[in-house]
Parts: structure tokens; C-alpha cells; sequence
């Protein structure tokens, strides 16, 4: 087994746990709740419901705090996911429902535009639904087109972010050829020499996450433990290369942000070579080993009770 030891954490990091784990509140999450249930939910914005539930699980982890408290965490921001996105891809006006942790929620169908939901937030809400293992949710994200989000005036958008949708999507299929043709598409669209984005740090996302992630499913697909196991200490060697980068002037480092703290897109490729039958022989902070071996389904869901 090899460890990649984390980056160091910011000196002030654990003066903060309990204050930051508490600031990500519960509060808002009832808030989302209570509006769901009793208002149908119009207006939630996907990038903030996952923010708050990375940063409430990032912290939590961090602290110490139990699996099964901050697995809740999880449950809840897959449901919210699920509504969300079924508003979004439910005609405007045409009323839907969706079970809950033991509840149905209503809702309408929403002409939720571009600046709510763009490639990137499938992408994050298909990490959330692969490492809890959530087919209702997969099952819906199947459904989504590029032309969904165009359809809903999206504004940006990256061919590279369009492509790897096509390729998780195809994960799921028994068609190895689909799977492949997929991911040469993607991964050709991480030549930022050819490709390349008029912003910097787009470029510098594409090197330093997007594209060796992108070859760790490389391995993942072609079932070669022993490449999928070298590609994903490459990948999170290069994570941690990335969040020691000094700082542009004015910004703060990185190694004092949560969203640094567990790599959700590996755990995510984790969890899928597990569905291939791979083992993971490489360790490290970034991948908790509680989230790794993720006894999801044994572990309870309840709603919040309210505020």
C-alpha cells in the first residue's frame, strides 16, 4: 500500500474545526428542507446546496466527528441534488413527485437556466450519487443532454466539461466500445496546447486535476490494477502540487480552504474501480478510509428535524 501524505494544513486549521463544522449550519440545511417541503423547492441553486454539504462534510471529517453523523450529510445533499434536478428536467409547470427519506416531496417542473446548473454541477452531483451509490440519482443524470443545458440558455460551458459528462454517463453501460470512444473524447479535449482556455486557471485545472483524472478511469476501464493504482498517486501527487501553489497576490493559499481538504473526484474514481473489481492500493488523507470502504447502505436516513 502506498501513502501520499496530504499538504500541510494551514496553522490555524484546528483552532477552527468546530467553529467552521458549526458556521457550514444546520440551520440552512432545514432551511432547504423546510422550503422543499412546504413551498416546493423553486429557486434552490445547485452549486450552493453542494458547497454547503462539502464544506459541512470536509469539516466534520476533519473533527472527528462520526461517520454516520456526517454520512447524513450526504443523504441529504443527494436528495436535494435529486430535486433539483428534476426540476430541471421536468417541463415548466408540470407537477412531479420524488420520495424522500421516507417523505414525498412535490414539486413543478422549473425553468431553471444555465447559471444555475451547468456541466460542472452534473459532474459534482454525479460524484455525490457514485460514492453513496444512488441509482435513482444516476438514473436521472442519464437523462441530461448537452442540449438540456443548452436548451436552458446555459451560459459558458466547456467542451471539455460536455465531454466528460458523455463519459461518466457511459460508465455505466456494458458497451466497452461506447466507453472508450468517450473517453478519447474527453481526454483529447485535455491538450491544453490545442485546446486551449482563454483563462489561466482553467488551463491550470485541466493540468493539474482534470486530465490525470481523467487517466485514472483510463485505468479504471481498461481493468489494469496496476496502471489505475500508479495514475491515482499520480493524480493526487499532482492535487497536492496544485494547493501548495503560492498564491496570486491578495489571495489566500489554498492549504486554509476546506474544498482542499478530501478529493472528491478521486474518491469518486475509487469508488467506480471498486464497481470494476480493482483494488485500491494507495492511502491518504485526501481519501478517507471511512468514506473508501463506505458502508452506505447499513447506515439510517432521516430528514433534520426542524430548527
Amino acid at each position: 500500500m502506498r501513502r501520499l501524505e496530504r499538504h500541510r494544513l494551514n496553522k490555524n486549521i484546528p483552532n477552527l474545526l468546530e467553529e467552521r463544522y458549526n458556521f457550514a449550519s444546520i440551520e440552512k440545511i432545514h432551511n432547504y428542507f423546510n422550503n422543499l417541503f412546504e413551498s416546493k423547492g423553486d429557486g434552490f441553486r445547485w452549486g450552493n446546496i453542494s458547497e454547503r454539504f462539502h464544506q459541512k462534510v470536509n469539516w466534520g471529517n476533519e473533527a472527528g466527528k462520526s461517520p454516520e453523523e456526517i454520512y447524513r450529510y450526504l443523504t441529504y445533499a443527494r436528495d436535494l441534488g435529486l430535486y433539483v434536478f428534476k426540476q430541471f428536467t421536468t417541463p415548466k409547470g408540470k407537477p412531479f413527485q420524488i420520495p424522500i427519506a421516507g417523505k414525498v416531496a412535490e414539486g413543478e417542473g422549473a425553468q431553471i437556466r444555465g447559471e444555475k446548473i451547468g456541466e460542472y454541477d452534473w459532474i459534482r452531483y454525479w460524484e455525490f450519487c457514485v460514492i453513496t451509490r444512488y441509482s435513482q440519482g444516476l438514473d436521472l443524470l442519464d437523462t441530461i443532454t448537452e442540449k438540456t443545458f443548452k436548451d436552458r440558455g446555459l451560459i459558458g460551458g466547456t467542451e471539455l466539461g460536455f465531454k466528460m459528462v458523455d463519459f461518466f454517463k457511459s460508465l455505466f453501460s456494458k458497451d466497452v466500445k461506447k466507453i472508450e470512444k468517450a473517453f478519447r473524447e474527453a481526454y483529447e479535449y485535455t491538450d491544453i496546447d490545442k485546446y486551449p482556455s482563454k483563462f489561466d486557471a482553467y488551463n491550470e485545472y485541466t493540468l493539474y486535476h482534470r486530465a490525470p483524472l481523467l487517466e485514472v478511469y483510463l485505468g479504471i476501464i481498461t481493468k489494469d490494477e496496476a496502471f489505475y493504482n500508479e495514475k491515482l498517486y499520480e493524480g493526487l501527487s499532482l492535487f497536492r502540487q496544485f494547493v501548495e501553489m503560492p498564491p496570486e497576490d491578495g489571495d489566500p493559499p489554498r492549504s486554509i480552504s476546506d474544498e482542499y481538504f478530501i478529493t472528491w473526484p478521486y474518491l469518486a474514481a475509487v469508488h467506480m474501480a471498486k464497481l470494476n473489481g480493482l483494488k485500491t492500493e494507495v492511502s491518504s488523507d485526501y481519501l478517507p478510509q471511512w468514506l473508501v470502504e463506505g458502508n452506505f447502505d447499513q447506515l439510517p436516513i432521516t430528514l433534520p428535524e426542524k430548527a
